[in-house]
Formats: C-alpha cells, sequence, structure tokens
C-alpha cells in the first residue's frame, strides 16, 4: 500500500493517508492526522475514512466532521482496516505511537467496540468522547 505522507514543520505534525478506487468508482481515503499532546511523549495518530465520488472532492473539503458522505459498503470498511495494519507494519518511526479511532454516530462506535478488540483497539475515553485506541510501541 502506497502511504503519502503531509508535513507541516511550523505546526509540528506529519500526517499520513493512503487512498482506492472502489469498484462502485468511489474513492476510500484513509488518513492518519497525528498529534502530540504536551503531557505525552507518545504520537497519537487520528484514522479518518472518507468515502467521496472524486478524489479532488476530498482535497478541496474538509469532510472530517460527522457528516455522512458516499457509499462505498463493506468494500470500503475492509480497506480502511488493511490500512491500519499495514500502517503498524510499516511504522519505522523513533517514537512510540497509538492508533485512534471514533465512530461518527453511535452505530458506527458499537461496530469498531466489537470488531477492533480483535485488532488489540481498547475503548477509552480522550477528549471527551469514547474511542478505540492501539498503542504500538516500537
Amino acid at each position: 500500500m502506497d502511504w503519502m505522507r503531509e508535513v507541516d514543520r511550523r505546526a509540528g505534525y506529519d500526517d499520513y493517508y493512503t487512498r482506492k478506487k472502489l469498484s462502485n468508482g468511489m474513492t476510500a481515503y484513509v488518513s492518519l492526522i497525528s498529534d502530540v499532546p504536551k503531557m505525552d511523549s507518545r504520537q497519537y495518530f487520528y484514522v479518518a475514512l472518507v468515502i467521496a465520488k472524486k478524489r479532488k472532492a476530498i482535497a478541496r473539503t474538509d469532510y472530517f466532521d460527522d457528516r455522512m458522505t458516499g457509499d462505498g459498503s463493506l468494500e470500503g470498511l475492509i480497506f480502511a482496516k488493511q490500512a491500519i495494519t499495514d500502517f503498524e507494519a510499516s511504522w519505522a518511526g523513533p517514537r512510540n505511537i497509538a492508533l485512534v479511532v471514533g465512530g461518527s454516530d453511535s452505530r458506527r462506535q458499537k461496530l469498531y467496540e466489537r470488531y477492533f478488540p480483535r485488532m488489540g483497539f481498547v475503548k477509552e475515553r480522550r477528549d471527551g468522547a469514547m474511542v478505540m485506541i492501539k498503542r504500538i510501541d516500537t
């Protein structure tokens, strides 16, 4: 899987993303948005999945709010799972990281709470919301 990196040294972040054209013609985009809290040495990556009709629309618009877009059905979720496991396996960074996944609504959150523990995620409260977190020590 090809991961692209977006770096902003002044803001102090480096984000990663990958995308795939789905069989229904839509584009699935998985982004890992980094955050290093002041009181923690661990780098957190917030996972976002966006499915849209056009790749250009993803770049022009802020899809990373709680809107429901696209229709990727199960294929988009399988791609997101593959992207997460691939990122874990290919991470060569110098410090400990954690992946954070939160559902945009209660139905998705329940789905994540049911299936993500199989991948090593645990349910925690972070930034006022219940999310699934997997800590990876490198």
